[in-house]
């Protein structure tokens, strides 16, 4: 099996009072929308995709939006998400099939992290927490 070339992409995003943002994106400001396409489903508009040429470097990359994330400390989590957050891996397979034709085959993982869920009573947030 020769000529087998992968590219594995990452995104991160958060999700945080309804609005949608880009974890590694430039303006952290910016709020995303969602779309819709028969072909693709539900996606982000404008999402960023990082290329990732090992696991170090998802590590890496995974670590700076997690810096990026709203969390607030409680009563019971210093260091609580505010947040839901979705960290997606796409692996893009390239080769030539039976018939020698080139063929491209993908597969996404999505890794979700739910917002912190503590018993309000016990955690001791206010306000916007």
């Amino acid at each position: 099996m020769k000529n087998i070339r992968f590219l594995v992409r990452v995104s991160y995003l958060e999700i945080y009072n309804e609005e949608i943002r880009d974890l590694l994106g430039k303006d952290q400001s910016q709020h995303l929308e969602l779309k819709e396409r028969p072909d693709i489903g539900v996606y982000a508009k404008d999402l960023s995709a990082v290329v990732c040429h090992n696991a170090d470097d998802m590590e890496r990359i995974m670590s700076i939006g997690n810096r990026n994330r709203s969390v607030g400390a409680t009563q019971m989590n210093e260091h609580s998400s505010r947040s839901h957050a979705i960290f997606s891996v796409t692996v893009e397979c390239s080769d030539k099939g039976p018939d020698g034709a080139q063929r491209l085959r993908a597969g996404k993982l999505h890794l979700v992290d739910l917002a912190g869920s503590e018993r309000q009573s016990k955690t001791g947030a206010t306000g916007i927490r």
